[in-house]
């Protein structure tokens, strides 16, 4: 039976309800879905989550879910450091920032969005690939040898360069190989070298996340808040630069807020999350266009 799962995890979200929560009601955080443009109120349990996102079967059969359960370590571990010295605007320890700066890293491939570009940019590579190998039936033959030689099997007899036409397939990534570049492809130590600071801002002036949180701007922006950020909750924000005139805990102003939830809108695929539904930068919302799907035959990369 599938499992629902959360790119986005539940603690995170929590950070996120409405204070203003009538008594005897569940926390709800506020949603604007960019297709519809609508807002709804929902439970953190209800929202961000697919069915068996970190789970698949290996060649087996088996049912594995070592990810997720990877996953749930570093999230109550960061819950943990968040609540007991970040709130508190005390200095991390060395082993500390490593777990935040492993969680953040895990927050840019662990969603959707960062999942469906290793889709599409490994399909394009074997689209590229196909393609060269189409063009030069010499090519088609020497490969088709090698194959043979190498793997011990035959290639039936009209294999030629007409089976590398990738528009009689439909070229995927396969999941096991998604998440195998999710867990492996990244290098939480460039975030961990960064200079780290956490703003803080009060009551009102709330930061919003969304599907996908972790955003960068670019040090020419002409804005001192350039480097990679993501909300840690509705009053803190990890801003990780460069720049290393910044003290370890910064009060910033409405101002600040509002560049850094248009970040936010910017950077979100499906949707924002709010405290509410009315915030500062909320002049900023647009809505993202859906990309074409085509039906044809499955090529899967491994």
């Amino acid at each position: 039976m599938a499992e629902s799962q959360h790119y986005i995890p539940q603690f995170y979200l929590r950070e996120f309800t409405d204070p203003e929560t009538p008594n005897g009601h569940e926390p709800y955080v506020w949603i604007y879905e960019h297709e519809s443009k609508n807002w709804k109120k929902k439970s953190p349990k209800n929202i961000a989550s697919k069915p068996d996102f970190y789970s698949f079967v290996d060649q087996e059969g088996k049912r594995r879910n070592e990810i997720e359960k990877g996953l749930s370590i570093i999230e109550g571990k960061t819950a943990s450091i968040y609540r007991n010295k970040i709130c508190t605007r005390q200095c991390l320890t060395l082993q500390e920032k490593a777990t935040i700066a492993e969680f953040v890293t895990l927050m840019i491939t662990r969603v959707p969005r960062f999942h469906n570009i290793i889709d599409s940019s490994t399909s394009e590579i074997v689209i590229r690939m196909m393609e060269m190998y189409k063009a030069r039936p010499d090519a088609v033959k020497k490969f088709k040898e090698e194959y043979e030689k190498d793997i011990g099997k035959k290639l039936p007899d009209d294999f030629d360069e007409s089976w590398f036409d990738h528009s009689r397939y439909k070229i995927n990534a396969s999941k096991s190989f998604i998440l195998e570049t999710m867990v492996t492809q990244i290098d939480a130590k460039i975030i961990f070298d960064m200079t780290w600071t956490f703003l803080h801002t009060s009551e009102k002036a709330w930061f919003i996340t969304s599907d996908n949180p972790f955003s960068m701007r670019n040090p020419k922006s002409n804005s001192p808040w350039y480097g990679h950020s993501i909300p840690l909750s509705r009053q803190i924000c990890l801003l990780a630069t460069w720049n290393k005139g910044l003290r370890p805990h910064i009060d910033v102003p409405q101002l600040v807020v509002e560049e850094l939830n248009h970040d936010r809108i910017a950077a979100s695929d499906k949707f924002i999350i709010s405290p509410q539904n009315d915030f500062i930068g909320s002049q900023f919302l647009h809505t993202e266009q859906k990309q074409p799907q085509h039906q044809c035959q499955s090529f899967t990369l491994r």
